[in-house]
């Protein structure tokens, strides 16, 4: 080669060798410094929850009806002999525990009422009387015997008074309420609805006369068809929410608890009846949540599976085809986590993994774009 051709060799050559060098110093200052900008602005757009503890979870949404217990009407009579005046209820009416059923004359309460009166005003008069004798006895006026009879006398009208007052509360028993002259109130001893009336007014009754009838309305309650596949899950006593169709829009559901369950399965729907009841279940004339023959959706609640936490609906995406949850990093943007679904409750649902317990910050919002940025990697 001649040397015109080899100095333009060598120097063709030297130009590769340093274009070779300067292009593997841009690459190592790429690695060095790379930009961050695109994890810090999605970043920004995430929202974080808490994974919470579980004890329960929301095993199925059925159909419900309200019923009434078994052996759940009474029928009785005014708990002192009256003579009825007039009724304030018919057949058909809903009534609360204390409201007035029938108006009744009672010359022997009557009686009782002023006797206890009387012996009241007495009782005044000899307490007062036994502070006059202490006073005179420090004066000098009168012996410690004076004094003694004066308590003495002062006691035996007290006894006097509450032996008629407990007359009084036998006779009423939570059953009525004084009015004016003789005339007295009987009350509902408990909320029911009216089936019958069979005494008339004008009449003379007592305890043993079957006046009125009525159905206890704290005894209904709600029966559920559970299908037999669920049935394993549901041992024992458990909770569930209802929700009446009747209920206003945004009421909050009422809290049952089972009670009792039919023993046999039904043959045509391979189904378990389930009854349930609540504390207060009855509130009044105004109260639809156990009012017989009302129907709604009834959500059943388990003990929720042991070592779940419950994360929001929108937490769990899928990635793979597997659900994941995206749990806050130590550094750089959430990494996902794969999970095991379990259930759900309320609006959340229940997962389990190993890398997940209650406390765990996991991303709410935004796990559309943490995956697009998997995708791009």
């Amino acid at each position: 080669m001649k040397p015109t051709k080899m100095l333009i060799a060598g120097s063709f050559v030297a130009s590769l060798a340093a274009g070779a060098a300067g292009c593997d110093a841009v690459e190592v200052n790429a690695q060095a410094a790379p930009d961050t900008s695109a994890e810090q602005t999605i970043a920004q757009r995430l929202d974080y929850s808490a994974a919470e503890p579980a004890d329960e979870a929301t095993l199925a949404r059925l159909p419900g009806e309200v019923v009434m217990a078994e052996h759940n009407s009474y029928r009785f009579g005014p708990s002192v002999r009256a003579r009825l005046v007039e009724w304030h209820v018919a057949p058909g009416e809903r009534v609360a525990t204390g409201d007035a059923l029938a108006t009744l004359v009672s010359p022997e309460l009557g009686d009782l009422e002023a006797t206890a009166a009387e012996l009241a005003r007495v009782v005044r008069e000899r307490e007062k009387y036994v502070e006059q004798r202490r006073e005179d006895l420090e004066a000098g006026v009168v012996a410690m015997r004076a004094v003694q009879e004066a308590e003495l006398a002062a006691a035996e009208a007290r006894a006097q008074l509450n032996s008629v007052r407990r007359q009084l509360r036998v006779r009423k028993n939570k059953q009525l309420r004084s009015e004016s002259g003789n005339g007295w109130s009987w009350v509902a001893p408990m909320d029911g609805r009216v089936c019958d009336i069979s005494c008339k007014p004008g009449g003379l009754y007592g305890a043993e006369s079957p006046c009125i009838e009525l159905l206890d309305m704290s005894r209904a309650e709600l029966r559920v068809e559970v299908p037999e596949r669920l049935l394993a899950r549901t041992e024992g006593t458990y909770s569930l929410q209802w929700e009446p169709d009747s209920a206003a829009p945004g009421a909050a559901p009422v809290e049952l608890t089972l009670v009792r369950r039919e023993a046999a399965l039904d043959s045509s729907s391979r189904t378990q009846s389930h009854f349930f009841r609540g504390k207060g279940d009855f509130r009044g004339k105004g109260d639809t949540s156990l009012m017989v023959g009302a129907s709604g959706l009834a959500t059943l609640n388990i003990p929720a599976p042991e070592g779940v936490v419950l994360v929001p609906r929108l937490a769990v995406t899928e990635l793979q085809g597997e659900p994941h949850v995206f749990v806050k990093a130590s550094e750089g943007l959430p990494k996902p986590v794969a999970v095991d679904k379990r259930g759900q409750f309320g609006d959340g649902l229940l997962v389990f993994s190993k890398e997940l317990e209650a406390g765990t910050p996991v991303v709410s919002r935004g796990t559309f774009l943490l995956k697009s940025q998997l995708a791009l990697q």
